[in-house]
């Protein structure tokens, strides 16, 4: 078998499991639905499309990744003031919204907007041993950066190495090396509410909140899932191994069980594996202030009508840490039966002109299919 043929067997390799669809017909819906850009394999596994009694009209209700794309340039035409941490700061906290607080800049030449810019290494390293020699977390993170990339969180600093979040260590000097590059931004690092510390006390774990802004000024909340990370990482990203578990969007209360994305388990939990806290029975701190807030920040968004906000709850109260164009419908969907429901149809027609056809499939898309087969 060749890598490309080893490859393609394992992108539609079928699941094993009691009550599963047989394997020829896995495959087939895989490679049929995928090619309709319906689901990708991914998506067919994580929502679970694999049992028996699912049909093709109950996969049509979901939104693939690769559908998904060609509708975020169209629903949030300015993408900047939600995914600069910089602009976003200065937009929603110049609103007297709760976001994080930048202390520094580290870039190759200073502002002229007079925030705190440390230009050389040395200026770095002295800020980062003065600010954790005092007990101050910090987070240093890149201006545009996505999904936790490049994400450092530091609790302390020990001679010449930080102390991380999840209990290992870094020295001082990789990460001013690895900020030469770029536009990096130092925050505070946000102390958690305990009852979601208690989850996992490595990650900071977020709330994905999707709001869609009405054209007479209601705001919809579509979806809530809150990100749970592992004891051995810093974030709490789905893609990093992390739970995903889904909440009332009236009332904040936790799902029973608790979803990762299908590369990492198939299995649904009711605890966490590391801290072995149980999901069901809790509810999001703050959550009549949450949606307060959500309304506050979906109409300060521009142009930009259906967003994915990053959402911590604190010991004092709810931070917006930042917005996204791309909202992830992987992650909008867990533990659902699809977010192409009858009223959300209706909103996208009436707000932006986009339809679909949940009665039938798009035409077929091999090629387009084959680049999309990894998401």
């Amino acid at each position: 078998m060749t890598t490309k043929e080893s490859y393609m067997y394992k992108a539609v390799r079928p699941v094993r499991v009691p009550g599963a669809k047989p394997s020829i017909q896995q495959v087939w819906e895989m490679l049929h639905w995928g090619s309709r850009l319906i689901v990708t394999p991914n998506d067919y596994r994580t929502h679970r499309l694999y049992m028996r009694g699912i049909r093709r009209s109950d996969a049509l209700r979901y939104l693939s990744g690769p559908r998904a794309e060609g509708l975020y340039p169209v629903l949030n035409p300015d993408p900047e003031v939600l995914e600069d941490k910089i602009r976003y700061e200065r937009h929603f906290g110049g609103l007297g919204l709760p976001v994080p607080e930048t202390l520094a800049v580290i870039a190759d030449e200073a502002r002229p907007d007079g925030l705190r810019t440390l230009t050389t290494a040395t200026e770095v390293r002295q800020f980062l041993e003065a600010e954790l020699g005092d007990g101050a977390g910090l987070v240093v993170k890149p201006v545009d950066g996505l999904k936790g990339a490049g994400v450092t969180v530091a609790t302390g600093i020990d001679g010449s190495d930080l102390m991380l979040s999840n209990g290992d260590r870094r020295p001082v000097s990789e990460l001013v090396e690895e900020t030469r590059v770029g536009t990096w931004i130092v925050q505070k690092r946000v102390v958690q509410h305990p009852e979601i510390e208690a989850l996992n006390s490595s990650t900071l774990n977020t709330l994905r909140l999707g709001t869609l802004r009405r054209s007479d000024g209601r705001v919809e909340i579509i979806f809530a899932v809150l990100r749970v990370g592992r004891a051995h990482s810093q974030i709490d990203a789905y893609d990093h191994g992390g739970y995903s578990v889904r909440l009332d969007p009236q009332t904040g209360a936790f799902a029973d069980q608790a979803y990762q994305n299908a590369i990492f388990s198939l299995e649904r939990s009711r605890a966490h594996a590391d801290s072995g806290a149980e999901f069901a029975g809790r509810i999001f701190p703050f959550w009549g202030d949450l949606l307060t807030l959500a309304e506050s920040f979906a109409r300060a968004s521009g142009p930009n009508i259906f967003v994915g906000w990053d959402v911590a709850a604190t010991p004092d109260g709810i931070v917006f840490l930042e917005g996204n164009h791309n909202w992830g419908a992987h992650l909008a969907q867990i533990d659902s039966r699809g977010m192409l429901t009858d009223e959300l149809l209706e909103a996208l027609d009436a707000e932006a002109g986009i339809t679909f056809d949940v009665r039938c499939p798009p035409a077929v898309k091999p090629l387009t299919a084959l680049r999309k087969l990894r998401k």
